[in-house]
């Protein structure tokens, strides 16, 4: 079984692990176990961002997320019980507001528009 790590990176400037200025990137893995790879694991294979970073696990083939964690200063600060990108998207949010983090200002408006219209955040709506 042939797996994958993909980050979702919700910065501007490249890093090692991710050289273009896209938002997803993909590093392959070659050992079979890396889906379930641990958070030790991950900080000793990447050079993690001090920016927020999901960064999911799964399989190649069949595009399928086993696993999701986030990243915040270079460590592994949370680990999804869920599977799903939707858990994962959502606790990279939570990890911008409660670390009180500011958008980067060229990431600002997509992520204003993902987590207002498809996770369902309003801040202006709190107190």
């Amino acid at each position: 079984m042939e797996t994958e790590i993909i980050t979702l990176n919700l910065q501007s400037e490249p890093t090692a692990t991710s050289p273009g200025s896209s938002v997803l990137s993909s590093l392959p893995c070659s050992t079979p176990s890396s889906s379930f790879a641990t958070a030790a694991d991950l900080e000793s294979m990447l050079t993690l961002p001090a920016t927020p970073r999901l960064l999911l696990l799964g399989e190649r083939t069949s595009g399928r997320i086993e696993h999701w964690m986030v990243s915040l200063e270079g460590h592994i600060i949370c680990e999804g019980i869920q599977p799903t990108f939707l858990t994962g998207l959502a606790a990279v949010f939570s990890t911008f507001y409660s670390f009180n983090l500011q958008y980067q200002e060229e990431a600002a408006c997509t992520l204003e528009f993902i987590h207002r219209r498809f996770v369902g955040i309003n801040w202006q709506s709190y107190p």
